[in-house]
């Protein structure tokens, strides 16, 4: 062979080796390309009657990862209703599947229903599909999809959907109008699901219908979206838009607003005939309290309350009295000492003998004293201070408030129960379309509120209702964005509940006459010289005054006035000045910073430690209008 036929012949054997190579990559190439809708076209044909006639092309990139039988295809069947849609209301609309083909032929399917519409499956569960390109047609027809207003109709089509799994190579669209109806506004929008970017030219086809086509690929979750207003001159609905057809829409959210008026007129009727307050008798001014009711009753009578301040009334009463003193070594740490134990820290304490405890005081300084001499209050649980609280509790619960008041718990219970069921109902569409945390932050608000203004209440009625009231309208929040009246139904919830949670307790028959007698006695504490006192020989104003009624004004929440009465007579005798105070020897705490502050700071401290003291550590944890995803149609799509 000659030299320039060997060089012929290696040149030729150098090109087939590069062209098997190029094969093998590009080969190599399309089998290992990313799954993905190379191409999605939507047909859209507008009905008279105001259905729509679709014709999808979809045309996938399978490779057997997702895409291993078929594609699915999510339709729904509830959309926002064009008018009422912005306070959470639907409209729903019947879909219905035509036929499929893959590649030309007929190709099986079968569907699921979903909470918003329909699920497509294409392709049979039994069959493989070949990996590579693969073109699907799918025909279906969508109930209701035109809205006509003053003669002007409107088409708002979210072509693609926003939940498709894999990316949209390009997305078209074209859409034919009955009798080439003229077009007034025409806008198109891309994007995820609420975007208003509009990467989309329309343009006119051939055949005079228009056309629309995304500027650049869509990621997963992005969509395509168009909004046209049309002559309405060639529709004729055949389901005019009514209230008929807006309530047979939203008939579950109807009848849970419905519940919650039900339960509005339970609390209303229970209140009409049990939950009044009795006439009350005319409030005579008093300079005393009610003969045989400890401070910490007057509390429980009164307020129908027993909480941590009653506790804190029955320490301070007892000190007063003589059998235990206070003392306060550091800050937020109290001290307290029996005056009645031989050998105990206050025992030689010089002091009067100590006054006759009440029935209440007496199971408190007993629980208190049971085996030692002193208590410390420092912040620490104490398991035993937690038991004798819950009997002490219990007892002014069983003894004054529940003889004083009816709760008319068994209403509230009813009524409460019927206007959640309400809630839940309302919600199950906005509930379905929120996404998962918000579910959960939704639960946990929930049970928020029912924990608050159950158990919370007990403790601290303030606080329960607070609680309770803000829960709701985290949860009210919470809707708020997707739909308006769930966060006005939440909210109307929170205000019903908590109005008649206040209303309906009310003072039985035989107690009418001791809350009239603590309302005379509270406009002594609050005020001495009110009119209504004057006619009485009024006893003078002395520091042993003060402090015999002390807890009674703490307990009636009257401490602030209460001391304010005695400045000038408390100053005079020195009351305040620490070691050499003219004070009793009940309280040892050093000096305070003004008489004024001295009675709301030892209540609020002494509450906040037996709270502390009486509540067990509890473990930590952490923890144009118009836009892309609007109107009808949507859904989106994987593979399976």
């Amino acid at each position: 062979m000659s030299e320039p036929d060997f060089l012929n012949s290696l040149k030729q054997g150098i090109k087939g080796r590069a062209l098997l190579c190029a094969l093998f990559l590009l080969f190599t190439s399309v089998a290992q390309a990313d799954e993905a809708i190379l191409k999605f076209h939507s047909d859209i044909t507008v009905n008279r009657g105001g259905s729509i006639n679709v014709v999808e092309q979809i045309t996938v990139n399978a490779q057997g990862r997702n895409i291993k039988r078929g594609i699915y295809r999510d339709l729904p069947t509830s959309y926002d209703h064009p008018r009422y849609g912005k306070f959470g209301l639907k409209s729903r609309a019947q879909v219905q599947v035509v036929g499929l083909q893959r590649n030309g032929k007929v190709e099986p399917f079968h569907t699921q229903e979903l909470t918003n519409g329909v699920r497509v499956f294409f392709g049979s569960s039994h069959k493989l599909i070949d990996h590579g390109e693969h073109t699907y047609t799918l025909r279906y027809t969508a109930e209701r999809q035109i809205v006509v207003n003053d003669n002007v109709a409107q088409l708002y089509w979210n072509v693609t959907g926003n939940g498709w799994r894999f990316n949209v190579e390009r997305a078209t669209a074209q859409v034919s109008l009955p009798g080439n109806s003229a077009i007034y506004q025409q806008e198109v929008y891309t994007g995820q699901q609420g975007s208003a970017a509009s990467d989309a030219q329309f343009s006119m086809a051939d055949n005079g219908d228009l056309a629309v086509a995304a500027d650049e690929p869509l990621k997963a979750g992005q969509g395509m979206t168009i909004r046209l207003k049309f002559d309405a001159a060639e529709i004729v609905l055949s389901q005019p838009p009514g209230l008929t057809t807006l309530y047979r829409d939203n008939k579950s959210f109807f009848f849970g607003a419905g519940l919650l008026g039900l339960m509005a007129f339970i609390f209303l009727l229970s209140w009409l005939l049990i939950g009044r307050d009795p006439r009350r008798g005319i409030i005579i001014a008093q300079y005393r309290p009610v003969e045989g009711l400890s401070a910490a009753a007057h509390r429980a009578v009164y307020r129908n309350r027993v909480d941590h301040t009653s506790f804190s009334v029955g320490v301070l009463s007892i000190a007063i009295k003589g059998w235990l003193t206070i003392s306060k070594p550091k800050k937020n740490t109290f001290r307290l000492t029996s005056t009645d134990i031989a050998g105990s820290e206050s025992s030689g304490a010089k002091r009067s003998e100590p006054k006759p405890l009440s029935a209440s005081e007496t199971i408190l300084f007993e629980g208190l004293f049971t085996g030692r001499d002193s208590v410390t209050l420092d912040g620490e649980y104490d398991s035993g201070l937690k038991a004798l609280k819950q009997g002490y509790d219990g007892y002014l619960q069983d003894e004054f408030a529940k003889k004083a008041h009816q709760n008319h718990v068994i209403p509230l219970f009813i009524g409460g129960f019927v206007g959640l069921a309400g809630l839940v109902i309302m919600g199950l569409d906005s509930y379905n379309a929120i996404d998962d945390l918000a579910r959960l932050m939704l639960v946990l608000y929930i049970v928020s509120a029912i924990v608050s203004s159950i158990f919370i209440r007990k403790i601290n009625g303030a606080m329960g209702y607070s609680m309770a009231i803000i829960s709701l309208g985290l949860a009210a929040a919470n809707f708020y964005y997707e739909s308006t009246l769930m966060a006005i139904g939440f909210s109307t919830y929170g205000i019903v509940l908590g109005l008649f949670m206040y209303l309906m307790p009310a003072p039985k028959e035989p107690a009418v006459g001791l809350l009239d007698q603590i309302e005379g006695f509270k406009l002594y504490l609050a005020k001495a010289e009110h009119d209504s006192l004057k006619r009485l020989n009024l006893p003078e104003k002395t520091p042993q005054l003060y402090e015999e009624l002390l807890p009674y004004a703490i307990a009636l929440d009257l401490e602030t006035q209460w001391s304010g009465q005695f400045t000038d007579v408390l100053a005079a005798a020195n009351w305040d000045s620490g070691s050499d105070s003219g004070r009793t020897t009940w309280y040892t705490g050093g000096s305070v910073s003004s008489i004024g502050s001295f009675a709301p700071a030892i209540a609020a401290g002494l509450a906040s430690s037996v709270m502390a003291a009486s509540t067990p550590p509890s473990s930590s944890s952490s923890g144009g209008g118009g836009f892309s995803g609007g109107g009808g149609g949507g859904g989106g799509g994987g593979g399976w």
